[in-house]
């Protein structure tokens, strides 16, 4: 099973699409946010810089937090309606409680405050605020009630309104305490590595830098799924934390710095619990309360807490009932999945997911002496009641293609054109490479698998006017323009040409990558033109892992493909996959072998993804519905539940490109995601 996800603003039809419409606003008010251009701020920075003259009062600093009300409060209404109408696009045709949810979406962008206020924001910032007849038609758009969405519209809108909202903290540092893994407390306090700036959705960012209240709504119990009134919160998600039996040992500074070569700006500076000069910001844990008041309007309300501003064993309880039953991970913290899953987004996928409510038919015989999921046996009592690590995020070196200095590298602008860096250390022929901070990409030292993969930046989206006296598009470079990434500034590709070209059809020359000749095209060959591989060291976790535990690794990555002609009149597409695969210690032996090649030799197990687009999608005829749709959704192959072998030290994942036709392998990557959980071995191997 895939999730299509849409990594661009979707065009506009000429028969009005309410859904595409309020995407496409919403797209734009997140790149006028994001966007960023040599030696200037993004715009999101430029606004936090005012958070001084707002505590203080100044009256021209209150307009962008004034501006936040109108847009959080239309957005959050349109993220439940969303839901709504992809549940009831699943389990009923019932055409009332359609027209019902798409008035809901109406309610959530009708009326001048919701259109001032993104005028106000950003949407200005191309130069002109929202037209005159969008605004007459999002007044209008109750005439639009008998309109049916299409599953993509919903997929859209939900990854933009996840682009704004979701909250990213950085990894909870682990030691070994007592033979079991647990949070390093000592390490896990430092204030500037808490909150992932860059992947953190603006929006929330800046109700963090000002310190405003949001609403989370549609959370209720299995008798009230819609629940009573919107829930207010207004720093949850903000600081990491974990267990404890003294609230002094959590971090009471969250402290973050966008940091550039000319500059620097201090975006987040919130104190908990803490004399300071900033009482205005005292919250006093409040952030701890705020997860007990959403678990307990879900109906998560077992075993009693009866201080809701500490983390104790009964919030860890808790914490995994709502795991269970949301399918995340069961670590008993309030980690990434968990944090984004309350508030209706999934972090995993990058969209909408609802938080499901608790339901007492799941967890037979639950009652305050025996609070744990059946469904898991084995290690949760045991290990989560003590703050046990027993699941989480395997961090990989630059997985986004936004941080090339984790690897050591920095991007070219040489000829001028779109950023770009070549992906991976080079191996030599006879040894490892050297990786500048242990770990990265590796290219293969195979000359014939060298060309073609590279990181590019994001394409510049066309201005209204640009757009139009064109074909319609949105992004530079045309048709076949790579357009945005799924996650954040750039993504990874394999392509053989030169990188930095918009659109590029000429034939390689001297700077390509792939240098010498052109490459025959290679239709029916079906060879793979591209690899990248990046170990993970499993000696620690394998070494931890209780003996009647299976360690399981969940993989997964965004990939997109464009078609390209191939002469006869046709389009054909590249393809791309993902791969886990397992080494024992005579391949790996941990950092000192984080640059070595892959010896397929040695391989204990593997399992790769299907292609994408599968074998019989590669060809499909010009100005196809599946050619746009491949163009504009990236779509997420998944690796699930794969059992660690006993044996295995270390794990390869890897990313493959196939070449079908022209001179590019237009195979696109993005968000290479890896998680792993112990969990009690069952009779027939772990179930895979």
């Amino acid at each position: 099973m895939t999730d299509n996800q849409d990594g661009n603003a979707p065009a506009i039809d000429d028969d009005l699409n309410p859904f595409q419409l309020i995407a496409y606003l919403l797209f734009r008010l997140r790149v006028t946010l994001e966007e960023e251009t040599p030696g200037r701020a993004p715009r999101w920075v430029r606004m936090a810089r005012v958070r001084e003259d707002y505590k203080r009062g100044e009256a021209l600093a209150q307009a962008v937090p004034g501006a936040m009300g109108p847009i959080s409060d239309g957005i959050v209404i349109i993220a439940e309606a969303i839901l709504d109408l992809h549940e009831i696009m699943v389990q009923t045709d019932s055409i009332v409680a359609m027209t019902e949810a798409v008035l809901d979406f109406a309610r959530g962008v009708v009326g001048s405050d919701f259109t001032d206020a993104l005028n106000k924001l950003s949407l200005g910032g191309y130069g002109n605020p929202i037209p005159q007849s969008v605004i007459d038609t999002l007044d209008d758009l109750e005439t639009y009630l008998g309109y049916i969405p299409e599953p993509n519209d919903l997929k859209a809108l939900g990854h933009e309104i996840y682009r704004l909202l979701c909250i990213v903290q950085r990894p909870l540092p682990l030691q070994v305490s007592g033979g079991k893994l647990r949070v390093a407390v000592a390490e896990a306090v430092d204030p500037d590595q808490q909150l992932d700036l860059e992947a953190t959705g603006k929006l929330r960012l800046l109700q963090y830098t000002f310190g405003k209240e949001m609403k989370a709504r549609g959370l209720g119990t299995i008798e009230d799924p819609e629940g009573a009134e919107p829930l207010p919160f207004k720093r949850f998600g903000l600081r990491r934390l974990w267990q404890t039996d003294d609230v002094a040992t959590l971090p009471y500074r969250v402290l973050g710095e966008f940091v550039r070569p000319t500059y620097r700006d201090t975006v987040v500076d919130t104190r908990f619990n803490h004399e300071s000069d900033h009482e205005e910001f005292e919250l006093n844990n409040k952030d701890l309360e705020e997860v007990h008041n959403i678990l307990e309007a879900l109906g998560y309300q077992n075993p009693p807490v009866a201080d809701k501003q500490t983390f104790s064993p009964a919030l860890s309880q808790r914490l995994v009932c709502f795991q269970a039953l949301n399918g995340l991970p069961l670590t008993g913290m309030i980690d990434n999945d968990t944090i984004n899953r309350l508030l209706n987004l999934d972090y995993h996928n990058q969209n909408l997911a609802r938080a499901r409510p608790f339901d007492p038919d799941l967890f037979p015989g639950q009652d305050e002496a025996n609070p744990w999921p059946v469904m898991h046996p084995g290690y949760v009592q045991e290990d989560l009641a003590a703050g046990v690590v027993v699941a989480g995020d395997l961090e990989l070196a630059n997985a986004d293609a936004d941080k090339p200095r984790e690897e050591g590298v920095d991007t070219l602008h040489t000829p001028p054109g779109y950023y770009y860096y070549v992906v991976g250390q080079r191996m030599p022929p006879g040894g490892a490479a050297t990786l500048p901070e242990g770990r990265g990409w590796l290219r293969s030292h195979d000359s014939s698998l060298d060309p073609g993969f590279v990181a590019l930046k994001s394409r510049d989206m066309l201005s209204p006017a640009e757009a139009s006296n064109g074909a319609g598009e949105r992004f530079d470079g045309g048709a076949f323009s790579e357009g945005e990434s799924v996650s954040g500034r750039m993504f990874f590709a394999a392509r053989c040409v030169e990188p930095w070209r918009a659109s590029e059809a000429a034939t390689p020359g001297s700077r390509a990558l792939n240098t010498g000749d052109a490459p025959a095209p290679e239709s029916h060959e079906r060879t793979v033109r591209g690899r990248v591989h990046q170990w993970v060291d499993l000696q620690e976790l394998m070494a931890r892992k209780p003996a009647d535990h299976d360690l399981r690794i969940d993989a997964s990555v965004f990939l997109r493909a464009l078609y390209k002609d191939d002469g006869d009149g046709n389009l054909i597409a590249a393809q791309g996959q993902l791969g886990v695969e397992f080494y024992g210690a005579d391949a790996f032996s941990g950092d000192a072998r984080m640059g070595a090649p892959r010896d397929l030799d040695k391989r204990i197990d593997k399992r790769y993804s299907a292609w994408h687009p599968m074998d019989d999608q590669t060809t499909v005829a010009p100005e196809s519905p599946e050619q746009r749709q491949c163009k504009y959704l990236w779509t997420m192959r998944h690796i699930r539940e794969l059992v660690v072998p006993e044996s295995a030290t270390g794990m390869a994942i890897v990313l493959e490109a196939r070449h079908h036709a022209g001179f590019n392998t237009d195979a696109f990557f993005d968000s290479v995601r890896v998680r792993w959980e112990y969990r009690a071995t069952i009779e027939d191997g772990g179930g895979d």
